[in-house]
């Protein structure tokens, strides 16, 4: 009678067991998301994406594979819990949205609250930027604390104006920035003023000149998954390390670079083209170089120059970006 017993409690203990374990590990992957100020946006794929899976799955908007992958399915359950709890609805997990999902206490590493400031906000805090943005020239609307599409688009150019992350969004880098930035007294309309904007667009040109130099250099070189140097490029390194040596910052991944920078219906020379290929969104991208032709590191060639109108690529193009 005594051996059953001993087997009924071991048996016992591991069912508890089975019912314990999974919960520990679901919070001890909640408890390593030590930051929900960055930002989330379809065709990420990394750890943070996973524990915003795994929320999102708790709290049955999302039904799908946890497999640390953004994609339609994760987007579509963020733009379902963005408008249960009247958010911007616009389907990239930002620092709004991470903050009403896991709120400080599952950001225990972070020491201090940060404030970010987006399009949405409101306030005395959004008036500053604005009366900064518009002594430094980048604003033409006016200072009213509201953070619309026109103090969004000021962000963005003062971002770029100061090789940041361009995403709109006034976080510690870009206030740092702001504060430091000293506004520079403005030529009156005259034909000095004209010179001035013929002499601006010269420079611009100039850049996209040097930018496309500089890709051409490196044709030829290998296609190295994860690559970013002169060893061997991915497409996104490739971009990454040309804008670099040009002195223009741009994001690391495909998806990150094309949620950046200034959309443009037609690309100009030095602007970046995108292409969805094995996924849905952005995952593939070049520079385009004038005459219906872009650079990339493409998989099976590395570098070398491709025309829009490929049969392969044209379809599977889906926008441009400018980063000038």
């Amino acid at each position: 009678m005594k051996q059953p017993m001993k087997k009924l409690v071991i048996s016992s203990v591991t069912a508890a067991s089975l019912f314990i374990l999974p919960q520990f590990s679901a919070s001890a992957s909640a408890a390593t998301l030590t930051n929900t100020h960055q930002i989330l946006n379809q065709g990420d794929h990394n750890t943070s994406v996973k524990i915003l899976q795994e929320k999102l799955h708790a709290l049955k908007l999302y039904n799908s594979a946890i497999d640390g992958i953004y994609g339609v399915k994760t987007r579509s359950a963020v733009i379902a819990y963005q408008k249960s709890h009247n958010l911007r609805v616009d389907g990239i997990a930002g620092p709004e949205t991470l903050g009403s999902l896991f709120g400080t206490s599952s950001t225990a590493q972070v020491k201090s609250k940060v404030t970010y400031l987006q399009r949405g906000s409101s306030g005395q805090a959004v008036k500053n930027v604005q009366a900064k943005l518009k002594d430094l020239g980048y604003l033409k609307g006016g200072v009213d604390g509201i953070f619309g599409p026109q103090t969004e688009a000021a962000v963005k150019s003062f971002q770029r104006a100061n090789h940041l992350v361009v995403d709109g969004i006034v976080g510690p880098k870009t206030e740092s920035a702001l504060s430091s930035a000293k506004a520079t007294v403005s030529a009156p309309t005259t034909s000095k003023g004209t010179n001035s904007s013929i002499k601006q667009m010269s420079k611009t040109v100039s850049k996209a000149d040097a930018v496309i130099a500089t890709a051409k250099k490196y044709i030829g070189v290998p296609y190295v998954w994860g690559g970013e140097s002169p060893k061997g490029f991915d497409c996104s390194g490739f971009v990454q390390y040309v804008m670099s040596q040009n002195g223009i910052s741009v994001p690391r991944t495909t998806s990150a670079q094309y949620s950046g920078g200034t959309a443009v219906s037609t690309p100009q020379k030095g602007d970046l083209v995108f292409f969805s290929t094995y996924k849905s969104g952005p995952s593939h991208v070049g520079i385009y170089i004038g005459n219906g032709q872009f650079i990339q590191a493409s998989t099976s060639k590395g570098v070398i120059i491709t025309n829009m109108d490929n049969p392969y690529w044209k379809p599977k193009y889906i926008g441009a970006r400018s980063y000038f």
